[in-house]
């Protein structure tokens, strides 16, 4: 089956991108380097593998093999959980703090692995919408979720609420950064911009120039939250515009292959890095050698992941 090679090889770039926000990209370096890049523009990799995802999950969801997409999620998300699980299985004592502490990490993963506990909820919901909702209901669905989170995040960083006790839970990331309030809009979106074919409605040129004007307003807002202290915002108004037209722009610069390496690639990279962070935890390392050693090793390491991925396809 031919491939967009492009998309595979921003795939890598957005794998980069992961590595650098949880390596603190820049932090030793520059507060404001660090504030536009690991926690300004690197923060377009979720939402673009999102949008990804929700491109191609479009003709699943037409043709009615969504269980399919989905056991594959769930055998995907409970393999990389159980090579994690050292890492986030404390020795159990049975209280119910422990056992509430269980559940959570099992329902919205450890540390990166969010990312596949969020596409699951978000494809079960699309798969709703998909069969029960127009594509206007869509599309306002889409709006509303994603600045329902804008507005739970900025809520807890600017203590909107009087009421202890609404902002202590306010306080809990996932309470935003779920299935709902992140991975369904941009899910929703890629199937929305397959649906309607908009990347192939906007010329090159354009698309190249609101892309830059997107990134240009990632930017902005990245500044802006550095000037009032958000520092680590999940959500940012400018990426439910910003993401698309990349995106979409990629899309454009088609490139047809056969190889699926790359993606799986940069999949390994995505799963396996963490680790590696682990392995150097409490070493001072420059932030820069640090993102760029962490992504060559992990790199390195995808070499052997992918080679068994021939035999266990059931790992990336």
């Amino acid at each position: 089956m031919k491939r967009n090679i492009v998309l595979d090889l921003l795939r890598l770039v957005l794998a980069f991108m992961v590595v650098g926000i949880h390596t603190h990209f820049l932090a030793d370096v520059s507060a404001i380097g660090s504030a536009l890049t690991a926690h300004g523009l690197f923060t377009i990799a979720v939402p673009i593998f999102l949008l990804i995802s929700g491109f191609y999950i479009f003709p699943v969801l037409e043709k009615g093999e969504e269980n399919k997409w989905l056991k594959r999620l769930l055998v995907l998300y409970f393999v990389w959980m159980a090579f994690y699980a050292y890492v986030w299985i404390d020795t159990p004592d049975f209280s119910r703090e422990s056992l509430f502490k269980l559940l959570h990490r099992l329902l919205f993963g450890y540390a990166h692995l969010w990312y596949i506990a969020g596409l699951i909820g978000a494809t079960v919901v699309l798969k709703l919408m998909h069969r029960y909702v127009s594509s206007v209901g869509i599309v306002y669905s889409i709006v509303i979720t994603f600045l329902t989170g804008i507005f739970i995040e900025h809520a807890n960083y600017f203590n909107l609420f009087d009421n202890h006790n609404i902002q202590g839970v306010l306080a809990y990331d996932w309470i935003y950064r779920n299935f709902l309030f992140i991975s369904y809009p941009f899910l929703a979106t890629g199937y929305i911009i397959h649906k309607y074919a908009l990347h192939e409605r906007i010329s090159l040129v354009g698309l190249s120039i609101f892309s830059l004007i997107g990134v240009s307003l990632i930017f902005l807002e990245s500044y802006y939250n550095f000037q009032t202290g958000q520092t680590s915002c999940d959500n940012l108004l400018s990426m439910l515009i910003a993401a698309p037209l990349i995106f979409m722009l990629f899309l454009r610069l088609e490139v047809k292959g056969y190889t699926k390496k790359i993606a799986l690639y940069a999949a390994s990279i995505y799963f396996v890095h963490i680790a590696f962070i682990h392995m150097v935890e409490g070493y001072r390392i420059n932030t820069v050698v640090l993102t760029i050693g962490v992504y060559v090793v992990s790199l390195a390491a995808s070499y052997f992941i992918v080679r068994v991925y021939k035999r266990v396809p059931y790992i990336l």
